[in-house]
């Protein structure tokens, strides 16, 4: 899922990376283009719907998908993320802008087989040996 991700523990966060919305770390940055205010992709598109694409914050939002700058990116650098199949037994730690790199390429995901009668439920890491048997 998208949004599962779990910080390290004792991780100071500015708060210039929460979205006001969720309250989360910030997910796929998008701004609104009259306040600067910057919101979860999902969060930001939801809430606009809802309310006649106002900005939670300035009330005007332009439903624009608007990338924040490379200066504004750089508080989200140090940001270091559990790997969200850490419940598979990946002990990964992730830094924020590899996040979906790592999560799609994870050997912790789950997996099933696609094989002629088959349709076992297993890691990706696993797979191979399966396919081997």
């Amino acid at each position: 899922k998208e949004r599962e991700v779990t910080l390290v523990q004792n991780q100071w966060v500015s708060t210039s990376v929460i979205c006001p919305i969720c309250e989360g770390i910030i997910w796929k940055p998008v701004l609104c283009e009259n306040c600067d205010a910057c919101y979860c992709t999902k969060c930001i598109n939801r809430f606009a719907r809802a309310n006649k694409d106002k900005c939670k914050i300035c009330e005007h939002f332009t439903p624009k998908i608007i990338k924040p700058s490379s200066a504004f990116m750089n508080a989200f650098k140090e940001i270091k993320l559990h790997c969200c199949y850490s419940a598979n037994g990946c002990k990964s730690v992730i830094d924020y802008l590899n996040f979906d790199k790592h999560r799609e390429e994870c050997g912790f995901q789950e997996f099933i087989c696609e094989n002629d009668g088959c349709s076992k439920k297993m890691l990706l890491h696993q797979s191979k040996m399966h396919a081997e048997e």
